[in-house]
């Protein structure tokens, strides 16, 4: 909870980047996707977006939830990721 505000709930947005640029090669990686004998190279870059609520519960419990969405990048229309739990103020 954004101890700033007196509200009992928050909303936030924001955004996601997931990057790794260099280069690298994976053992598991190339024996499903590369053809044999042939190592590629592994990277992502993927970008998104971020939306948050917290509602407070007590005054020290509260809950959160959250989803990521992917905008763009590598299988990104098929990766939406939810989070749901609940914090505790001490």
């Amino acid at each position: 909870m954004n101890d700033n505000l007196s509200e009992p709930a928050t909303v936030s947005a924001g955004l996601f980047i997931e990057a790794d640029m260099k280069d690298r090669a994976d053992g598991a990686y190339d024996s499903v996707f590369s053809p044999p004998s042939r190592s590629d190279r592994v990277r992502t870059f993927k970008y998104g977006l971020v939306f948050s609520g917290d509602v407070a519960l007590t005054e020290a419990l509260y809950l959160n939830a959250s989803r990521l969405e992917m905008q763009g990048g590598y299988d990104a229309r098929a990766t939406e990721i939810y989070n749901v739990g609940f914090g505790y103020k001490y």
